[in-house]
């Protein structure tokens, strides 16, 4: 009873917690409660060796089961996780599903397989429960973090406090079936490091190319069997069994059912016919289920008819394997038929079961019937007779399922294009997207509307009501439309007559839309969906459109935290502080509140800032781009991102005594970083965030900084009295001490290839060293105080160097001449980069600015840029997009298109921490962070607001009564 208590008190603990899992993910949810298991006497000598596996303490620490579609994977899973499950040997289980909603992506694995450890294994449940309360919000973070938090460290503490621990299994069925690639494979390399704490994993999966390649990378970390290369007679013998065992059943009920003179002999179907069955089927098992479910449906009439049409489709090629599979059970719809009623089913066919095998998730027939603009009757008389290839609950509240992926293959197949008078069933999947498309603009037309949750009048101007609350509001084809139009748009070949329908949708309901999203807890999908639809849409074909695409993504971007979190504030302060020139602003202007009578002067266009990455709990001290752009850098902890979405990819905190990261380098291909910090140097890989070497440099070392050369990690450190040491990580040997400078060496910088290091030292001089020897190839004297920072340009051909008397110099590294100086900070320059084409320099300088210089003329482009303290940090590091477009700075992303830029603060009754103008205490206003004034410097008088910003500038806002 205790124990019950403790699992009851962990489960609720992690409801509390808003615990994202995966709902019919398990072996014996509710979704999954119809599957089948091995017959007795099937799959024997494959269940003992998977059960010597899962008992064997030395065994390897995967066991992957592959075999291509309809072999029976999931079945063997099912009864396997069944086994394990009796003798408490189940750690969890998840089965992947394509087009099932969440179990068709990985985002909320590890999640849901933590939820069910907690009940499987009490042992361990205390722990999973203390790393949720320590991080409440894992459930949102990357798959790497959440493996180590809630699977691997709460493992790890259980064993060891048991000196003879029970190995437990995780069960995961039909991988192949998860949506990205890349999850896939950081999944593999993850489940991986499980052997030490005593956990196994069985995985099955097609033998898709990303996923033997994956396990290709952990050779020598699992064993391996391919079903469908079982011996014949092994297959053979248990089809066999199986379809014997299932005639027999559909013999006996069938004859309880029907008079005498009707039943089916005893002997039914009779040996050679079963041999026959067997021999079509080697080595689907799907043939097998789908023909022994189509013989048992009762609405397709009498078994030995039946029986007699699926030997006809009898066949040897493996490609017509599936037709010998389905067409029996869709030839009979149509069966008798005049030719009118048979074009009639085709179309109702192509229509809805299109639909239903190319959604992104299942919709139940009511919901469905609403999407496609039909009646619940004509879908059930749709479905009434493809029991045998879908899942059809009782319920029309529940999702109609696809029983088997081949099913979609089957009718989807390209190649049955041109074979349809043999195949009249294959679906376009072009048009069939198309339709679908449609519907979803019509459904999302009819339905959204402002406040369509009613905040407003329960006073949550900020704030969200719970999914749970919001789904009674918004229905659910109508949330599926408003996440899935662009897939189908995207489905559909995006045909060109689709733009100005789609922008006259935009520019009536853009904002209802990303109010739905909101409510729905979704709003960050539409970055993802607006890049898809401009992806799509080419500038020339529809020029507003995409100007329109352009703006929607600035305003997303720019506040997507408050659209997430208070989506009223869509039609207020997003629009209020939105630049005056926006194409969104003037459009949905009119939504404006009536009470704001006077608006407050805003900026005229999007600033150069055109992303922040939030996350960072303290000071972002050092930041990197990799060699394509793709993926940044941070280091507070240290955090990667996605520079497309902003997504964090994974997140490492430091612990100990100095977590001060001192430089930051990606290796050339991005799939390797490196950190310094203090003098310990860290190698992880970039897709899992997997920590690969550390090494310690000597005590007497003053600075630290890292760089790949070719494919080699060399650290380069400096002592105190400028000896500057090159470091082999591998090794961790020395191997080059490059001397020459008298003083510290303030700042090391490695040429784009690696093959050069440049120094810059207190003694006023700049040297230039070959990396490969270590020879001094070149000195550069001639700044009057000490250098402070320097860097290369990408063909190595400049240097840039910044001193303490603010002056900026750019030097010829074959000739050491300075062809070039900048000066107009007013305070000590910090930072300077070279942009890739070496056309652009840019300065960071204490006096809290930003420049940006050209090259060639020395001219100022863009300045007096004021970020300095964004989010209240201080800019410290910065570099040059490849392409010289964007300024990445460690508080965020600016353009470095000619003119001035200001990030200015604005602000109106306040709340304590100024981000919201308040009416009798209850926020209604959110200010966009560079509009927020200090709580000393904004003023209230009757009705006007005005507020003073730390750039010197003052706004004001005249505002009407609240009318609540």
């Amino acid at each position: 009873l205790e124990v019950d208590e403790k699992i009851d008190s962990i489960d609720q603990s992690i409801l509390s917690f808003n615990f994202p899992v995966v709902e019919g993910a398990a072996f014996n949810s509710y979704a999954e409660q119809h599957n089948p298991t091995c017959l007795p006497d099937t799959r024997v000598e494959l269940l003992q060796r998977v059960s010597d596996w899962a008992h064997d303490p030395h065994a390897k620490a995967i066991f992957w089961l592959n075999g291509m579609a309809g072999t029976g994977k999931s079945t063997v899973s099912r009864t396997i996780a069944q086994s394990l499950a009796s003798t408490s040997h189940l750690g969890a289980s998840f089965f992947f599903k394509r087009g099932e909603g969440d179990r068709g992506r990985a985002a909320r694995f590890f999640t849901t397989i933590a939820a069910q450890l907690t009940v499987m294994q009490p042992a361990i449940a205390v722990h999973i429960k203390n790393a949720i309360k320590a991080d409440s919000d894992i459930g949102s973070k990357g798959l790497r973090e959440q493996f180590n938090k809630l699977i691997l460290q709460p493992l790890s503490a259980g064993s060891l406090k048991n000196e003879n621990p029970r190995v437990i299994v995780l069960v995961i069925d039909a991988l192949d079936e998860c949506e990205l690639e890349e999850d896939i494979k950081l999944i593999i390399r993850l489940l991986s490091r499980v052997k030490n704490v005593g956990l196994r994993v069985f995985v099955t999966s097609r033998p898709e190319l990303p996923i033997r390649l994956s396990f290709s990378d952990i050779r020598g970390e699992f064993q391996h069997v391919i079903l469908h290369e079982m011996p014949e007679p092994v297959i053979w013998h248990d089809l066999s069994v199986f379809i014997t065992h299932n005639l027999r059943e559909i013999s006996v009920n069938y004859n309880k059912t029907v008079q005498e003179y009707r039943q089916l002999h005893k002997d039914w179907p009779g040996q050679s016919t079963i041999d026959t069955l067997v021999k079509m089927a080697i080595p689907l098992f799907i043939f097998a289920a789908t023909v022994c479910r189509f013989l048992a449906d009762r609405k397709c009439g009498n078994p030995d008819d039946r029986l007699r049409k699926v030997l006809e489709y009898d066949t040897k090629s493996q490609e017509s394997k599936l037709d010998a599979t389905y067409l029996p059970v869709l030839d009979q719809q149509v069966a008798g038929l005049s030719t009118r009623e048979r074009n009639e089913v085709l179309q109702d066919f192509r229509y809805i079961v299109g639909s239903i095998v190319l959604l992104a998730s299942p919709l139940s027939v009511s919901s469905l019937a609403e999407l496609l603009g039909i009646s619940r009757d004509v879908i059930d008389t749709r479905l009434d007779m493809l029991h045998s290839v879908l899942s059809i609950p009782p319920s029309a509240e529940s999702p109609v399922r696809l029983l088997h992926l081949s099913f979609r293959d089957f009718l989807v197949d390209p190649e049955k294009r041109e074979k349809r008078e043999q195949c009249p069933w294959w679906i376009n999947q072009t048009e069939a997207h198309g339709k679908i498309m449609d519907n979803c603009l019509r459904v999302m037309t009819e339905f959204l509307r402002q406040d369509m949750c009613n905040l407003r009048l329960l006073k949550m101007e900020d704030s969200i009501i719970d999914c749970q609350k919001a789904a009674s509001y918004i229905p659910a084809p109508v949330q599926y439309a408003c996440l899935n139009w662009v897939f189908h748009l995207q489905g559909a070949k995006d045909q060109a007559e689709n733009h100005t329908e789609i922008f006259q949708f935009l520019e009536q309901h853009f904002l209802h839309w990303i109010e739905a999203l909101s409510l729905i807890r979704k709003a960050p999908e539409s970055i993802k969906i607006i890049r898809t639809l401009q992806a799509l849409i080419p500038m020339k074909g529809h020029k507003a459109l995409s100007e329109f695409l352009d703006d929607a993504l600035r305003l997303i971007q720019s506040h997507l935290h408050i659209i997430s979190n208070a989506p009223l504030q869509i039609y207020s302060s997003i629009l209020i502080f939105a630049p005056r020139k926006s194409i969104i602003k003037k459009l949905f202007k009119r939504k404006i509140p009536s009470w704001v009578s006077l608006e407050p002067n805003v900026e005229s266009g999007w600033s150069q800032c055109i992303q922040t990455f939030e996350g960072h709990n303290s000071p972002v001290q050092y930041m990197a781009f990799s060699h394509n752009s793709s993926i940044i850098a941070s280091a507070s902890n240290d955090d990667v991102w996605r520079t497309d979405t902003g997504e964090c990819i994974w997140e490492h905190e430091f612990y100990g005594y100095d977590k001060t990261v001192n430089c930051l380098a990606f290796s050339r291909d991005s799939s390797l970083i490196a950190a310094s910090r203090g003098r310990t140097v860290q190698l992880w890989r970039t897709n899992t965030g997997e920590c690969v070497h550390e090494i310690s440099i000597a005590n007497d070392v003053f600075y630290v900084t890292v760089a790949f050369l070719q494919d080699m990690l060399v650290v380069a450190s400096t002592t105190v009295d400028g000896v500057i040491g090159l470091w082999e990580t591998k090794t961790g040997d020395c191997i080059r001490i490059l001397t020459g400078h008298k003083d510290i060496v303030r700042a090391v910088a490695f040429s784009h290839n690696s093959s050069l290091v440049a120094s810059a030292s207190r003694d006023k001089t700049i040297r230039l060293w070959c990396a490969h020897k270590g020879d001094c190839i070149r000195e550069f004297k001639g700044p009057y105080e000490e250098v402070t920072s320097i860097a290369f340009s990408h063909t190595s051909s400049l240097i840039a160097s910044a001193s303490g008397d603010k002056i900026i110099r750019l030097w010829h590294t074959s000739s050491g001449e300075c062809i070039q100086m900048f000066k107009c900070h007013d305070g000590h320059i910090g930072t300077v980069a070279i942009s890739h084409d070496s056309s652009l320099v840019a300065s960071l300088s204490y006096d809290s600015t930003v420049r940006i210089w050209r090259a060639d003329t020395g001219d100022c482009c863009v300045h007096e840029c004021y970020v300095a303290k964004v989010n209240g940090f201080h800019i410290t590091s910065m570099s040059l997009t490849s392409d010289g477009l964007h300024l990445v700075t460690n508080v965020g992303t600016l353009t470095t298109a000619e003119g001035e830029y200001n990030f200015c603060a604005d602000g109106y009754g306040f709340s304590n921490d100024c981000s919201w103008i308040t009416w009798n205490g209850e926020n209604i206003l959110w200010l966009p962070e560079e509009y927020r004034p200090e709580s000393h410097t904004a003023a209230i008088s009757n009705s006007t607001v005005a507020a003073y910003c730390t750039s010197g500038r003052v706004w004001s806002m005249r505002l009407l009564a609240y009318p609540h």
